[in-house]
């Protein structure tokens, strides 16, 4: 509305320009038109605000959802603008946030299969592999905690109300994924081949099974840790697991994969799987291939604290930190709550050896070339009066 009250101005200045051969004032008014336009559409692009609507600050931007916010609030609108500072208002610390995680004292989401990954400066980050699935990858190098993170997820699953299904394929020794065994309908690792391929040979005929039922059926979560040693090994599970990925989502089969890199993982595979997260470090190759659009690193380093992100195609990186496994929330909390002893100020102190130029504490060096060529001076005069 605001636009239609400059157009008969904007009129009147081509009108004008062109009439009078003033070409500068026609093409300075043009300019100002199509700047107006491209503002208007840039505010027409704003997404509509709702309860749901995700308020991020990454860096120095603000995100409402994928849309990023201009820098100046000038083109900021009304109701962007109290939505914006209702929520930095009402958001909570750091340790808040993380008080809130380990207390379990948050509201969860209503969705099916929802985790609680961990938490970032402001609350408590949710995924789902219903609405935000229905496939995970984890991806991170050695030692960033990968697995850790692959464990809680699974725990959060079984603590849920309506449990999913779980098969476990542990290739990292047996050990990563050991405290599910007894939980899991089918369990298999790299120390045992013949029962790693009679899973899959089941997840085939699952698959095929689900899609041919009329009832639905029970979720069913499978759950991989290190994927390129099993598609190294088991040259069958990259058919079975990229079958999985295009048509699980019908069969309410889930896939929940870590690896340390995206070497080997099929393009098949990773297409399918758009939840997608980043542990630590990770090598930029493999972030531009997963989607990040930028780089959103957490302000503060906690030590027994990992961090991650989650990316996706088109939209900003959502940063949270989750715990390993030692970490103690109470030391962190009393850590921050103890205060800085205040020590005074020690007075900067010049070196005596190299003294600057304009230091009162040594002459200045044209001065005492000054008087060595004085007293030079004096010595020939003297020299030649005395012949």
């Amino acid at each position: 509305m605001q636009l239609l009250w400059f157009l008969p101005s904007l009129a009147y200045g081509v009108m004008l320009g062109v009439t009078s051969n003033n070409y500068f004032l026609a093409a300075s008014t043009v300019f100002t038109i199509l700047i107006a336009l491209l503002v208007r559409y840039r505010l027409s692009k704003r997404p509509k605000l709702s309860a749901n609507t995700k308020l991020r600050v990454i860096n120095r931007d603000i995100w409402l959802d994928d849309f990023r916010m201009p820098r100046g609030e000038i083109f900021w609108s009304a109701e962007q603008a109290d939505f914006i500072f209702e929520r930095l208002g009402a958001t909570s610390s750091t340790s808040s946030a993380m008080q809130d995680f380990f207390s379990k004292n948050f509201e969860r989401s209503k969705t099916n299969l929802n985790m609680a990954f961990g938490f970032n400066e402001t609350e408590v980050v949710q995924r789902s592999l219903v609405d935000d699935g229905p496939h995970a990858i984890l991806i991170g190098s050695t030692g960033s905690g990968k697995t850790e993170l692959l464990r809680q997820m699974l725990r959060e699953l079984n603590n849920a109300e309506t449990k999913p299904g779980l098969v476990c394929v542990d290739f990292k020794g047996g050990l990563g994924l050991e405290e599910f065994r007894l939980q899991s309908l089918r369990f298999a690792s790299d120390h045992d081949m013949g029962a790693t391929e009679k899973v899959f040979d089941w997840l085939e005929l699952e698959l095929s099974q689900r899609e041919l039922s009329p009832e639905p059926r029970n979720a069913l979560v499978i759950a991989i840790d290190e994927l390129t040693h099993l598609l190294g090994t088991v040259k069958r599970s990259s058919e079975v697991l990229a079958a999985i990925a295009a048509r699980g989502r019908s069969a309410r089969m889930h896939l929940i994969l870590t690896n340390q890199n995206l070497v080997g993982v099929h393009r098949a595979l990773l297409s399918n799987i758009k939840l997608r997260v980043l542990i630590g470090n990770p090598d930029p190759v493999d972030a531009a291939m997963l989607g990040q659009l930028s780089r959103a690193p957490l302000k503060h380093a906690v030590q027994s604290l990992a961090s991650a992100q989650i990316v996706a195609h088109a939209s900003a990186a959502e940063p949270f930190y989750f715990a390993l496994p030692g970490f103690r929330p109470e030391v962190i909390e009393q850590s921050r709550v103890q205060p800085r002893v205040a020590s005074e100020p020690r007075q900067r102190q010049r070196s005596k050896e190299f003294h600057r130029e304009y230091s009162n504490q040594a002459k200045a060096r044209h001065r005492r070339r000054r008087q060595t060529s004085i007293l030079g001076l004096r010595l020939l005069a003297h020299r030649g009066g005395s012949r």
